[in-house]
């Protein structure tokens, strides 16, 4: 069957769609990341590629202008970032997921190992009127699928890690390879509060979209949520504590928080 996505019409039924992919209740042996995104029509698109004009940079002006963002965030990042945190940055990926959690565009996309906190992304209202969409991918499958094409990446903290990681992103720029990041120690409280993980494309500017085929379109689904069941959403992932307040922690939380309870009285009095 030709892969393609599904609705949900209601919160319930999200949670049953979830029976196949949760540990507790799979009877397989997987483990599925999850992304939300407020607008369903949106494509799985890093940051540094949204950022970018599209076609119309060459890969080595893509890697020079990247680069030279990673330099830029590095050379200050002392003054703000914990020195036991930057103790174990050694390589650019490692470098990329700190970027990321503190805005700077990187290559690099953003997922979370809880579906609840993908779905609370999608169902945010603000700037978009459109449906929302939890995509969800099986992280075993990708992964020993890239591991058949460039062999078993070594831990990030090895000797040796950084030059294998510079030598792979050199020779397979051209390549629409995807491969899932797993850190020893959480990039942000942000990215720990949110159960955060990371997937890496060795192309700098090719959509993550092509992890359908490298996975399996059997291990791949995106849920979409109808606009006006945003709300439904919301309140019932308040009443998990899914909220701002908890997934950013921090003063900009708690004002993300209180802009959602507004949302909210607007529509249950």
């Amino acid at each position: 069957m030709p892969w393609k996505p599904q609705e949900v019409e209601s919160f319930e039924a999200f949670v049953g769609e979830l029976t196949t992919l949760m540990p507790s209740t799979s009877s397989a042996n997987q483990l599925y990341w999850f992304r939300g995104q407020r607008d369903a029509s949106w494509r799985l698109e890093s940051s540094l590629r949204r950022c970018l004009p599209p076609r119309t940079l060459s890969i080595p002006r893509v890697l020079e202008i990247e680069e030279e963002a990673r330099m830029a965030f590095r050379s200050v990042a002392h003054l703000f970032v914990n020195p036991q945190l930057l103790g174990k940055v050694f390589t650019t990926p490692c470098w990329w997921a700190l970027m990321q959690h503190h805005g700077a565009p990187t290559r690099l996309l953003d997922w979370t190992l809880s579906p609840y906190v993908a779905a609370y992304f999608a169902v945010q209202q603000r700037g978009s009127e459109k449906a929302g969409a939890v995509w969800c991918f099986c992280s075993n499958i990708l992964r020993a699928r890239a591991h058949e094409i460039i062999g078993s990446p070594p831990d990030f903290e090895a000797k040796g890690a950084a030059e294998w990681y510079a030598n792979q992103l050199k020779e397979l720029q051209e390549r629409q390879i995807v491969l899932p990041l797993e850190f020893s120690m959480a990039s942000s409280e942000r990215c720990a509060a949110q159960q955060g993980r990371f997937t890496m494309c060795f192309h700098p500017l090719a959509s993550h979209d092509c992890l359908i085929e490298q996975t399996l379109p059997n291990y791949v689904r995106k849920l979409t949520i109808p606009n006006e069941k945003k709300p439904e959403f919301l309140l019932r992932l308040r009443e998990m504590n899914i909220t701002g307040s908890a997934l950013f922690p921090g003063v900009d939380g708690l004002g993300q928080s209180v802009r959602e309870l507004v949302n909210l009285r607007s529509h249950y009095g």
